[in-house]
């Protein structure tokens, strides 16, 4: 423990040495990063909010020791959070939220304004979560995203793909149902790789890219329930297009039409 909190205070000179803590969000930060930071001690804080929530919902606070790793935090004082329609299983659902940060409406789009809000006046977020025990709220995915097979199992391929990003292997990835699997597509960190394989043939590299894929598709399934687990992982040859957040465009890609891939 002494090791990472040494470490911990060279990061925070790196930062100035004046760091009071550092704000973390828009996408879902690597456990085994956060795990890291908490052991060394590092100051920071995983927030969640959206434009319309001006912008923070969840986040902290500072300094409360029963926020738990992978969750942003408990609700901003004056927010209220609940989770609609949890599922009976995994008790998530859409994180709802009301409050005085909440925004009146979108400008001119009254239509738009009335599909966001529910009857009894909270914002309807889009994203899915759970609220744990001691009131911290954990994110979970997009409810557009969620992959409902025909037993009425929902998959969250948010979760997936973040297990498989956190191997150095691969840069991104997507999962998505073809046929009643899920199967996900990735694009590998060809610089990596090419540091493992320098001096090999192209076929000696393909073959242990496919390798390390069904290595991976094996490990990651061992964390997942049945019905979520990778039927297979298939390489794509060139990054995903993104939006100006940096977030895959998901409605572009189909199991059928993935450009740019091979199996």
């Amino acid at each position: 423990k002494f090791v990472y909190r040494k470490i911990g205070k060279k990061l925070e000179t790196f930062f100035g040495g004046r760091l009071m803590v550092m704000g973390i969000g828009g996408a879902a930060l690597n456990p085994e990063i956060e795990a890291f930071l908490r052991m060394a001690g590092f100051p920071y804080l995983i927030g969640y909010g959206m434009t319309e929530t001006s912008p923070l919902v969840a986040g902290g606070p500072y300094g409360d020791t029963s926020i738990a790793l992978c969750s942003t935090g408990k609700p901003m004082p004056g927010v209220s959070v609940r989770i609609a329609e949890p599922d009976e299983k995994t008790g998530i659902g859409e994180i709802q939220v009301q409050g005085d940060n909440i925004m009146l409406g979108y400008w001119n789009d009254p239509e738009a304004t009335s599909e966001t809000f529910t009857d009894d006046g909270w914002l309807k977020t889009g994203d899915l979560g759970i609220l744990d025990t001691l009131g911290n709220l954990h994110v979970k995915g997009r409810s557009k995203s969620v992959i409902v097979l025909a037993n009425g199992e929902n998959i969250y391929p948010e979760t997936i793909e973040h297990k498989l990003n956190r191997y150095p292997q691969l840069v991104e990835s997507l999962v998505l149902e073809n046929r009643g699997k899920i199967e996900a597509w990735v694009y590998p960190d060809y610089d990596f790789i090419d540091g493992i394989t320098t001096g090999q043939s192209r076929e000696q590299r393909h073959t242990y890219i496919i390798s390390q894929l069904e290595e991976i598709r094996k490990t990651v399934n061992g964390q997942l329930s049945s019905a979520s687990r990778l039927s297979r992982i298939l390489e794509r040859r060139e990054p995903f297009i993104k939006t100006a957040t940096h977030k895959i465009k998901r409605y572009l890609y189909t199991a059928d039409s993935m450009p740019g891939s091979s199996s």
